[in-house]
């Protein structure tokens, strides 16, 4: 389906992930790039019954990071 619409993937690979109970598995993992940033489709998530889609934009994770970092400063003057 993924592959339908956005072509072959820039990465497909297989990662060990870690489940509960202590359970490691092959989890396969493609990457589509585009310039706004990364489609990454993990076959599993949660359990073996979940699959996950995300997008990794750069530009917002460093707003995050930065306003995280603000938060953080402020904390720190008012002395929490």
């Amino acid at each position: 389906m993924m592959e339908g619409k956005y072509g072959k993937p820039n990465r497909d690979e297989y990662v060990n992930t870690y489940g509960g109970y202590g359970l490691i598995f092959n989890n396969r993992q493609c990457d589509w790039s585009f310039p706004q940033g990364t489609l990454r489709l993990s076959l599993y998530y949660l359990d073996m019954h979940m699959s996950r889609i995300e997008f990794i934009n750069p530009t917002v994770e460093a707003k995050i990071k930065k306003d995280k970092a603000a938060i953080d400063r402020q904390k720190g003057a008012k002395g929490f």
